[in-house]
């Protein structure tokens, strides 16, 4: 600005020691006037220079940084803003944290001058978590089938894990049953960020369980073929069983599946069936098998063993052991008639069943002829 001046004659000057510049602050400037006569008067005025200039700012990118190893936080350095002033270097400050969590945090940063005058700028801070959580899987496990089944049921333990931030979710592919044998289970912790670690148990299940098998009772023969003597039943939990028979006493030997059909010597065979599964587990079942000698029986033969058809009925030779049957054409009881026969040879058959019910017979021939010639046998006189 400029003063004013008045005089009662005239003002010769008006002059001011105002610097070319003023100062930030407060400058005080004095004024003086001159008549024409040389007389003065002053006069001074407060001149206050403010700064209302914004400094300047700017910001460090946006940053992602990991987490410090074992913690859920970060203390990684994000950098640091920079500013300029038109006077003094401003002072650059933020609100950081001293660590950051997992996730997105936004950054004040914030430039002062000496006059007070602020700017601020923003800086996106992301924290990511990848570190892996930890795991601990149970161990290996051996453990029995369910009862009457083939698969297994039982509780194999849990894994545990650990991380630098929130407990982890454990997971594992485990079937609902086990199956005979190994199985491998994949046990699996994963963190909230979704980072994952694995680790493996082995589960085996044994077929402790043995299989069963019965027998038929103990069979008399009389014949050494002895048929239907098979396992009446078999079990298992599983399958693939087999079976396998052990012959001791009369007759000995071994094989498998089943024994009907074998000849079994006279006397008295214990049969051992042994059912065996697919784990070698085992049951067995025994009986026994008796056969019976075949008792000897024969018939004295014919003599004559030719007889005229019209000859009268005569006894049939004697059968031993005494007590079995006669049979064939003309037999009635203990006698023969060539007249019912009819001419032709025949066989007479005698059987007989011993205290055992085993049946053996023997048998001889006669011939009924017509004799029409001489020198004919009408009458039988037979031992």
């Amino acid at each position: 600005g400029t003063a004013t001046t008045s005089d009662n004659c005239s003002v010769a000057s008006t002059t001011n020691d105002a610097p070319t510049t003023f100062s930030l602050g407060v400058t005080t400037v004095t004024w003086t006037v001159t008549d024409g006569s040389g007389n003065t008067a002053t006069a001074t005025q407060i001149v206050t220079v403010v700064d209302n200039e914004n400094p300047t700012i700017a910001c460090p990118t946006d940053i992602t940084i990991n987490m410090d190893a074992g913690q859920c936080t970060s203390t990684a350095a994000i950098g640091t803003a920079t500013g300029t002033d038109n006077c003094t270097a401003p002072t650059i400050t933020s609100d950081a944290p001293t660590s950051f969590p997992v996730g997105n945090t936004t950054v004040t940063w914030t430039s002062t001058d000496a006059a007070n005058n602020t700017v601020t700028c923003t800086q996106v801070v992301t924290v990511v978590d990848n570190e892996n959580p930890t795991i601990a899987c149970p161990t290996d496990i051996t453990i029995n089938m369910d009862a009457g089944q083939c698969t297994s049921t039982a509780a194999i333990g849990t894994a545990t894990g650990t991380d630098n931030c929130t407990a982890p979710t454990i997971t594992s592919d485990a079937p609902t049953s086990f199956p005979v044998g190994n199985t491998t289970v994949t046990w699996t912790s994963t963190d909230a960020a979704n980072n994952t670690v694995t680790c493996t148990q082995v589960v085996t299940v044994i077929d402790n369980q043995n299989p069963t098998i019965t027998c038929s009772g103990n069979i008399a023969s009389c014949d050494s073929i002895v048929n239907g003597i098979a396992p009446t039943a078999t079990t298992d939990n599983c399958v693939g069983e087999f079976v396998t028979y052990t012959l001791s006493g009369a007759t000995t030997g071994s094989g498998i599946d089943d024994v009907s059909g074998l000849t079994f010597n006279v006397g008295t065979t214990t049969v051992q069936y042994v059912v065996t599964d697919s784990a070698g587990n085992n049951g067995n079942c025994s009986f026994d098998v008796t056969v019976h000698p075949a008792t000897s029986v024969t018939i004295t033969p014919f003599s004559p063993d030719t007889i005229c058809w019209n000859a009268t009925a005569f006894n049939l030779p004697i059968g031993s052991p005494v007590g079995g049957i006669y049979s064939g054409l003309g037999v009635v009881d203990t006698m023969f008639n060539p007249d019912t026969s009819g001419v032709g040879t025949h066989y007479i058959v005698y059987t007989y069943t011993d205290a055992n019910t085993c049946v053996n017979a023997d048998s001889t021939m006669i011939t009924v002829d017509i004799c029409t010639g001489v020198n004919e046998n009408t009458s039988f006189n037979n031992v």
